[in-house]
């Protein structure tokens, strides 16, 4: 189980590596993409809790199985952890995007109602009356 879980974790650590999209679409792609991937992820768990109950009802633990079950156990912390921070990265980066076209709509707005004005003031007070504030 160990060394599948260790493809798993390079797995994952490609997807972490990779350059997130900077487009929505892609980027909610990508999104589904991990939840699938957290899907698949989800079925070692019972073989990782399987394997602490098998070892806990072991009457003469070794400390090599212990060293062995402790592998597997922080290895799948690990990909647990960095799989969350993943998935909080993309939550990050949608924000950014969302907010981002927000702006660019916000931005070409005024300017098309700047464009609009044939004599723009150049003084604060005439710009806040055009403005309407």
């Amino acid at each position: 189980m160990h060394t599948e879980l260790e493809e798993v974790e390079r797995t994952l650590v490609n997807k972490v590596n990779a350059t997130i999209p900077r487009d929505l679409d892609v980027l909610e792609r990508t999104v589904i993409e991990h939840k699938e991937f957290e899907t698949r992820l989800h079925s070692y768990e019972s073989r990782v809790t399987t394997a602490q109950r098998t070892f806990a009802s072991i009457p003469q633990k070794t400390s090599a199985l212990q060293s062995k079950l402790d592998k597997v156990v922080e290895k799948w912390e690990r990909i647990w952890n960095l799989s969350n921070l993943y998935v909080e990265r993309l939550k990050c980066v949608e924000i950014v995007l969302v907010n981002l076209e927000e702006t660019t709509t916000m931005v070409s707005q005024i300017e098309v109602k700047v464009a609009s004005y044939d004599n723009m003031p150049s003084d604060d007070d005439g710009l806040r009356r055009v403005s309407g504030e």
